[in-house]
């Protein structure tokens, strides 16, 4: 499955992506096209992976909570946004 979720605080100028499954197909596709679009986009595979097209890739197993902690951890600073911030209401 791919999801691509935006970030935007409204007073930053920069945005920020995050692209699951971005190694191939569909979600690199759209993490690329992102990027083109001006977004700083992180994209993610079981695997990782070293950046390409303008996308930074980190690894994620959805299925492990210690690798969905490393992969909050690298992008929510990249908006200055915390975990505690995400969290719903």
């Amino acid at each position: 499955m791919t999801i691509a979720a935006s970030i935007d605080a409204g007073t930053a100028s920069a945005k920020v992506a995050l692209v699951t499954g971005a190694s191939s197909g569909i979600g690199r596709a759209i993490a690329e096209r992102l990027a083109g679009d001006g977004f700083r986009v992180f994209g993610t595979s079981r695997n990782g992976g070293v950046p390409r097209g303008g996308v930074e890739m980190l690894e994620l197993d959805v299925a492990r909570d210690d690798s969905v902690a490393a992969c909050t951890a690298t992008v929510l600073p990249a908006r200055n946004w915390s975990p505690r911030r995400c969290q719903k209401r």
